[in-house]
């Protein structure tokens, strides 16, 4: 089996301030929907653990991690930085041993979010007064720089600690919640600004907001597809910005494929990941197989360039194999509501 991925990393602070993110896997999501409430389109313009890490890094110097199996958390974080051509020194946390926890903490700890999971575990952590000699705590890389990069957090009304030392990662902070706003809760610009105010950044803030700008529209190009709703969130954030996106975003305002196009008599068909049905049940590969068959469609497990005509995902942007090859070879994609639906 694979390792997991990261799909959202948060850290909570003994000052009451705290930063999330969302994390792009770069690959199929599995149950991080039904456990987490993570969909595609909320992971598919969010930073990878490494551009997030830009941003955590710093902030993290001197702070010592705590939490419950640490070191496998630690060791996830630290493998998926390797693949991602990040090689980052981690330091020794503090555990909580589950057994000491009580049952009000144990059911925190599993929240739905994973700044809740962080703030109960630091609550807990406070409570039983833990401590270990052999901890150790973040440090900077020498020479280190924060890359330009941009953080999407399913919490942005959370407050996000200062830097003094490197003022841009203030603005970064407090632009990327206002982003978030706009792309996880579909606001628009005029209630974020109501909602989240703005302060008074050090770094400039048209040089900030241009590069979050430019981040978010090159992680839209790889995406292997951007669902309309999410065109419209992103117009959104050039508004809040004030920054013109619309030309950014026309190459993905085209009219689609329809599957009434596609889906005629023989047409080889490929599914993939998790098939939901609308009452969020699922259904076994081998059923929904059938079910194409008995329209005259052909099912097929890969796609390719001569040998598949369209491909069938769990939710519209996701990026496994198959939907990248898809891409790749300009195959019509649609989810499997659609389908669905259109089976009916």
């Amino acid at each position: 089996m694979s390792r997991p991925r990261p799909v959202e990393i948060a850290v909570a602070f003994d000052d009451g301030t705290a930063i999330s993110t969302l994390v792009n896997p770069q690959r199929d999501l599995a149950d991080s929907h039904a456990a987490y409430g993570i969909t595609v389109q909320d992971v598919l313009l969010a930073p990878t653990l490494a551009e997030a890490w830009t941003v955590f890094g710093p902030i993290l110097e001197g702070c010592t991690p705590v939490g419950v199996f640490t070191d496998r958390t630690l060791g996830l974080i630290e493998f998926e930085l390797k693949r991602l051509g990040r090689v980052i020194p981690l330091p020794l946390g503090i555990d909580l041993p589950p057994e000491k926890l009580n049952s009000a903490e144990n059911s925190q700890i599993a929240g739905r979010t994973a700044l809740e999971r962080a703030q109960a575990t630091l609550d807990a952590r406070m409570r039983l007064a833990l401590h270990d000699a052999n901890a150790t705590a973040f440090e900077l890389q020498e020479g280190h720089e924060p890359e330009p990069t941009y953080l999407l957090t399913r919490d942005p009304e959370a407050n996000a600690p200062q830097s003094i030392h490197i003022p841009v990662l203030g603005s970064i902070l407090h632009i990327s919640r206002q982003i978030s706003a706009a792309l996880l809760r579909g606001w628009k610009a005029s209630e974020i600004r109501s909602r989240i105010p703005s302060h008074d950044p050090l770094a400039p803030k048209s040089d900030v907001h241009s590069i979050i700008v430019n981040r978010i529209m090159e992680t839209t190009a790889r995406a292997s597809q951007v669902p309309p709703e999410l065109v419209d969130r992103l117009s959104e954030v050039g508004t809040l910005v004030d920054i013109d996106t619309d030309g950014l975003l026309a190459e993905f305002v085209n009219t689609p494929v329809t599957m009434e196009d596609v889906l005629v008599s023989g047409a080889r068909v490929c599914f993939t990941g998790t098939a939901l049905t609308s009452t969020g049940q699922k259904m076994d590969r081998h059923d929904i197989e059938a079910l194409a068959s008995k329209r005259g469609l052909v099912p097929v497990s890969n796609v390719t360039k001569t040998k598949c005509d369209a491909l069938i995902v769990a939710e519209i942007g996701t990026q496994s194999g198959k939907a990248r090859k898809a891409a790749e070879y300009g195959k019509p994609v649609f989810s499997v509501k659609q389908f669905l639906t259109w089976l009916e």
